[in-house]
């Protein structure tokens, strides 16, 4: 699975139409808002530790995309 990580909802919402534009298939799972920019570059956030790195070690996500603005 593909795992979108960006900053807030408002991206989330941006980066789900552009890639329904697109004709990309996505789910709400395939994104992580962070809640905020410090958030997102914080990698001792528990998003990252709890989920996301769990996720990754058990073979649930192969690829990660990190969306700044």
């Amino acid at each position: 699975m593909v795992r979108i990580v960006c900053e807030g909802k408002s991206d989330k919402t941006f980066l789900a139409l552009f890639l329904k534009h697109l004709k990309i298939p996505f789910t709400d799972s395939n994104f992580i808002p962070m809640g905020s920019k410090t958030h997102l570059l914080n990698k001792n956030h528990t998003k990252y530790k709890k989920t996301l790195i769990n996720h990754i070690e058990v073979g649930k996500v192969s690829k990660l995309l990190f969306i700044l603005d």
